[in-house]
């Protein structure tokens, strides 16, 4: 992928148009345009405003590493909830742990554990604020504070 099709693929991820970028890097409509079909090549320090607004590497923006920082962020992710809970799941039989998994189960497996730990917290935090109104309610019924 030429440097090019990646400043617009990022662009166009962000829902920028044309002219938002260039007003964001102090240029013109024309110039990014030109940027993106490759007929000229920005300089250093647009490159690194480009990696910046992109949330990317400029070895991303360079054609260097095929995945932005964000996707690479979380990929990593998705492995080390693998990796944690690997041993777990495959007790349970729901995985096996001889056979690797494609990056798209590990995220089921990364939003599943993400989903169970934010249900456990909100039942512990709607239990907790019942205990702590019921509390309240009893002190403040005795004439205790």
């Amino acid at each position: 992928m030429s440097l090019g099709t990646r400043i617009k693929r990022e662009r166009i991820r962000r829902g920028l148009t044309q002219e938002q970028l260039g007003r964001m890097v102090n240029l013109s409509k024309a110039n990014i345009s030109k940027y993106e079909s490759n007929v000229l090549e920005p300089n250093v320090y647009t490159l690194k405003l480009f990696a910046t607004i992109f949330n990317c590497s400029l070895d991303y923006i360079l054609g260097f590493a095929d995945l932005t920082s964000s996707e690479l962020s979380n990929d990593f992710k998705y492995h080390a909830a693998y990796e944690i809970f690997k041993e777990p799941l495959s007790k349970m039989n729901i995985i096996s742990k001889e056979e690797p998994l494609p990056i798209e189960k590990k995220k089921q497996i990364y939003d599943m554990i993400t989903n169970l730990i934010l249900q456990s917290s909100y039942d512990f935090i709607q239990e907790n604020l019942k205990f702590i109104v019921s509390q309240a309610s009893e002190q403040h019924s005795t004439g205790r504070d």
